[in-house]
């Protein structure tokens, strides 16, 4: 069978190596599932917005961490890490991120990149 669209060929390429697209979606809508692999953003590029509650909610951020069989991926600014909140509910909330940064530090489990622009969200 001949392809003639490139979209069309990537995709049985893929069917015939036994291999599924990726799955992109929301902490919320994988509650309860697994994935072999999980990607897991904290990120914004909007440096005010590193204290929000959506970025910064505890319970999102252990359904997230839980949800990878083999491999967990977490990309995250180095300012969301080490930002210190305004409020005591922000402390709180951010108790539990700053726990997961320091595991990680100490199992040599960051990897650090440039930050472009040395802007304030770097």
């Amino acid at each position: 069978e001949q392809c003639h669209h490139p979209a069309t060929c990537q995709a049985l390429a893929r069917q015939d190596a036994g291999l599924s697209l990726p799955v992109i979606d929301t902490v919320e809508r994988l509650q309860g599932a697994e994935r072999d692999v999980v990607i897991v953003s904290l990120t914004t590029s909007d440096p005010d917005a590193l204290e929000s509650p959506f970025l910064n909610n505890p319970n999102r951020f252990n359904v997230a961490i839980t949800r990878a069989r083999q491999k967990l991926i977490v990309v995250g600014s180095r300012a969301f890490f080490t930002q210190v909140p305004h409020t005591e509910a922000g402390l709180q909330a951010q108790h539990g991120f700053k726990v997961y940064y320091a595991l990680c530090r100490t199992q040599g489990a960051l990897f650090h990149w440039p930050c472009v622009g040395q802007s304030k969200g770097c």
